[in-house]
C-alpha cells in the first residue's frame, strides 16, 4: 500500500522536486552552481521578507545543528539569554545553552497553556544578549504571538533569534517587520524538499555581532567563513548539492506562483481538516495554532491505536506525540503535496477509526 505522509518533516514531496532528484548530482565548484546559489539566496530572502543585505549561512546539517551553530556564533560565555520552553523543541535551545555553560532563564509554557505577556513580566528587569524561541512549538502546535517578543526586545540591545523551522512557508512570516534578527529554517518542512540542510539568515545587526573567527572554537560552523564564501555563491565545505538544486526549484516555483498562493494552499488544507475532524470525543487545542500541523486530542486514550489503523487501513502516516500524552493525541501535518480532498479523507478516517474503537 502506498503511504501518504501527513507529517511535518519529511513531507509528501511534490512531483517537481522528484524530477529534480532524477537529474543526479552535478559538480558544484563552478560558475553555474554559484549563479544558482545566488539566485536561491535572493528568492529565500524575498520569501522571508528580509533585506537583501541580510546574510545567509547554508549548512549541510539538521535544524538542531542550525540552532547550536547560531548559539556558538552569537552568544558568549559571559552572556545571558532568555529562552521560551513550551515543549520538546523549545527545550532544545535551553539544552544547548546548558551544555555550553551559557547562563539562561527559561520562560516555561505549560501544556495547553497560551503564551501571554504575563510570562515575560518576571524577566523585565534583567539584561539579555538574546531571546531564543521556536516560534511554532511543533510538539504542541502552538504558534506564539510574535508581537510579545517585539515588545520585550523593544528598547533593549537584545537579539531576537527565531527558530522558524516549522512555520516558515506555512504561516505568514515577516522577518524585518517583526524585528527578528536571526531566522533558522530547515529544508524538510515548509520548503517540502529533502532533509539535510539548514539555513540561518542574519540581518545586518546580527551579522555584525558574529564572533570573529579567532574567538570561535569551531571550524565547520564558523559563520564568517560562510559569509565570505556566499559572496561568490559558494559554501566553504561541500554542501548537499542535490538539495541545493531542490531548494532552488521550490523557491522558483513559489516566486512564480506567488508567496500568498503558497500560504493560502496550506491554510485551505488546514481549515478543511479542522472543520472536518472535530466531533464528539475529538478536539484540538484552544491556543493559537500554526497552519503547519493540527494536534488532534482524543477524549479516550486511543491515539496509538488510531495511528496504527490509519497506516494499516489507509496508508496515512502522521506525527505521534511523545510521553504519556501520546495516548491521547497525535499531530497531523497540512504541508506538502496534499490536496484539500486528501486532508478531508484523513480527517474522516480519524473519526471513523476513533468511533469504532471508542464505541461511539
Amino acid at each position: 500500500m502506498k503511504k501518504t505522509l501527513f507529517t511535518i518533516g519529511p513531507t509528501e514531496m511534490y512531483e517537481r522536486t522528484k524530477e529534480v532528484r532524477k537529474e543526479g548530482i552535478p559538480y558544484f565548484r563552478n560558475a553555474d552552481f554559484s549563479a544558482l546559489m545566488l539566485e536561491t539566496d535572493k528568492m529565500l530572502k524575498d520569501c522571508m521578507k528580509t533585506a537583501q543585505s541580510s546574510k545567509t549561512v547554508y549548512l549541510t546539517a539538521s535544524g538542531t545543528a542550525g540552532l547550536e551553530a547560531t548559539v556558538d556564533n552569537l552568544i558568549g560565555s559571559n552572556d545571558r539569554v532568555l529562552v521560551v520552553v513550551g515543549g520538546g523543541f523549545g527545550e532544545r535551545f535551553s539544552q544547548i545553552c546548558g551544555i555550553k555553560g551559557i547562563e539562561h532563564d527559561d520562560i516555561i509554557v505549560k501544556r495547553d497553556e497560551t503564551l501571554t505577556w504575563d510570562h515575560f513580566v518576571p524577566f523585565l528587569d534583567k539584561e539579555y544578549k538574546a531571546v531564543l524561541v521556536n516560534l511554532h512549538e511543533t510538539s504542541s502546535g502552538q504558534l506564539y504571538d510574535i508581537s510579545l517578543f517585539q515588545r520585550f526586545c523593544e528598547g533593549r540591545d537584545t537579539l531576537l533569534i527565531v527558530d522558524a523551522i516549522s512555520t516558515f512557508l506555512c504561516d505568514p512570516f515577516e522577518m524585518d517587520a517583526w524585528g527578528i534578527d536571526v531566522t533558522i529554517i530547515s529544508t524538510q518542512k515548509g520548503l517540502c524538499v529533502s532533509p539535510g540542510m539548514s539555513m540561518i539568515v542574519l540581518n545586518e545587526r546580527a551579522a555584525a555581532a558574529v564572533k570573529p573567527s579567532e574567538e570561535m572554537q569551531n571550524l565547520y560552523f564558523d559563520f564568517n567563513d560562510y559569509f565570505k564564501n556566499m559572496e561568490r555563491g559558494q559554501t566553504p565545505y561541500t554542501p548537499a548539492v542535490g538539495i541545493c538544486y531542490e531548494i532552488h526549484d521550490m523557491l522558483k516555483g513559489i516566486t512564480e506562483n506567488g508567496l500568498e498562493s503558497k500560504l493560502k494552499e496550506v491554510a485551505d488544507r488546514t481549515k478543511a481538516f479542522r472543520e472536518t475532524v472535530v466531533t464528539e470525543g475529538i478536539s484540538f487545542p484552544s491556543f493559537p495554532c500554526s497552519n503547519a500541523i493540527t494536534t488532534v486530542i482524543f477524549e479516550q486514550p486511543l491515539a496509538k491505536e488510531v495511528e496504527q489503523e490509519l497506516i494499516s487501513r489507509y496508508g496515512f502516516v502522521i506525527n505521534p506525540s511523545g510521553g504519556e500524552i501520546g495516548q491521547y493525541r497525535f499531530r497531523v501535518s497540512h504541508v506538502g503535496a496534499l490536496s484539500v480532498e486528501d486532508t478531508i479523507k484523513c480527517a474522516n478516517a480519524i473519526k471513523e477509526i476513533y468511533n469504532e474503537k471508542s464505541g461511539k
